[in-house]
C-alpha cells in the first residue's frame, strides 16, 4: 500500500513541473515584482468580474494544454542535444578530445589497479567505479561530447557486443514479444524520462521571465540542475531495463522467426548478426532453414 501511496505523491508533485504550471505562476509572480505593489495587483484582480475570473482561468488553463502539447515536440530533440547531437562541429570536437583524454588517463589508472592483486578497500573501490565507468564508455570513435550521450550510446552498443544484435533494428520487433508486465514497467521508465526532460525544458525557458525579475535566473539554474540529475537516473533505470529486456527476452525474437536457437555464446553473436540483417535486409537465400512452427497448447 505505502509504494502505491508514495508513487501517487510523486505523480501529483511532478505535475506542476512537467505541465508548465511552475513557469507560468513564475511569469505572474515575476509580473507582480515589476508591479513592484502587491496591493496594485490585488486591486486589479478584484476589480474584475466573477465571469472574466472564469475566462482568465479558462484561458489559463488552455494556455497550460496548449504549451504543454508543443513542449511535448521537441522532448527527443532536447534529449539529443543532451547527449551531444547537434552540437557546433567545433565545440563538439574540442569536447570529445578532452574526453578522451580523461578516459585515456582512466584506462591507465584501471590497468595498474587491475594488476595490483593487493589492492586496499579504497583501491577496490575505485576499481570497481573505474570498471562500471568504462564499461558503459563507448569505443573512441564512437564517442559523444557528453557523458550522457556516452553512456547511452555504449548501453545501446551492448546487445550487438553480446549478441550481434542491433538495438535500433531489432528493438521495435523484440518491443512485440515482451510480456506485458515488462512493457509497463519499461514505458513507465521512459514516461518518467520524458518528465524530466520536460521539467528541464521549463527551467530553461524560465530564464525568459529576467525581463521582469532578477531571481528568475537563480531560480532557472536551479530547476535545469535537479531536472538533469533526474534525467540521468532515469536514463540509467530506462537503458538497464532496455539491456536487461536483451539479456532475458532475445530468445523470443529467434522462436517467432523460426530460426533455430544459438548453441553457444560465440554462435549467439553469429547469428545474431545474420538476424539483424535479415530483419534490416531480408533475405532471398536458402539458409538458414527456418524450424517447425511452435504450437499453441
Amino acid at each position: 500500500m505505502l509504494p502505491k501511496i508514495s508513487g501517487i505523491i510523486d505523480k501529483w508533485m511532478g505535475i506542476p513541473l512537467k505541465s508548465g504550471m511552475l513557469f507560468w505562476t513564475g511569469g505572474c509572480l515575476a509580473y507582480i515584482c515589476k508591479i513592484d505593489e502587491l496591493s496594485l495587483f490585488w486591486k486589479q484582480i478584484n476589480s474584475v468580474s466573477t465571469e472574466q475570473k472564469t475566462i482568465v482561468i479558462l484561458a489559463f488553463l488552455m494556455i497550460l494544454a496548449i504549451s504543454e502539447g508543443i513542449i511535448r515536440r521537441f522532448d527527443t530533440f532536447v534529449l539529443r542535444v543532451l547527449e551531444g547531437y547537434h552540437w557546433p562541429r567545433i565545440i563538439r570536437r574540442r569536447r570529445v578530445n578532452y574526453i578522451n583524454k580523461m578516459i585515456l588517463e582512466k584506462e591507465k589508472r584501471f590497468q595498474i589497479l587491475a594488476n595490483n592483486p593487493s589492492r586496499d578497500g579504497q583501491e577496490r573501490y575505485e576499481f570497481v567505479k573505474l570498471d562500471r565507468l568504462l564499461m558503459y564508455t563507448p569505443k573512441e570513435e564512437l564517442r559523444l561530447p557528453t557523458r550522457l550521450g556516452n553512456f547511452l550510446r555504449a548501453v545501446e552498443l551492448r546487445p550487438y557486443d553480446k549478441y550481434g544484435l542491433d538495438v535500433f533494428v531489432c528493438w521495435p520487433h523484440l518491443w512485440m514479444l515482451l510480456p506485458d508486465h515488462v512493457r509497463k514497467e519499461i514505458s513507465e521508465a521512459r514516461e518518467n524520462l520524458d518528465a524530466a526532460v520536460h521539467i528541464w525544458m521549463w527551467g530553461f525557458l524560465f530564464i525568459i521571465w529576467t525581463v521582469w525579475a532578477w531571481w528568475a535566473i537563480p531560480a532557472a539554474i536551479l530547476i535545469i540542475y535537479f531536472a538533469y540529475r533526474w534525467i540521468w537516473q532515469c536514463v540509467k533505470l530506462y537503458a538497464q531495463l532496455v539491456e536487461t529486456a536483451f539479456d532475458l527476452h532475445r530468445n523470443l525474437l529467434y522462436k517467432e522467426l523460426r530460426l533455430s536457437l544459438p548453441a553457444n555464446p560465440a554462435e549467439e553473436i553469429k547469428q545474431g548478426k545474420l538476424l539483424t540483417e535479415y530483419l534490416w535486409r531480408g533475405s532471398d537465400e536458402q539458409t538458414p532453414v527456418f524450424t517447425e512452427p511452435v504450437k499453441d497448447d
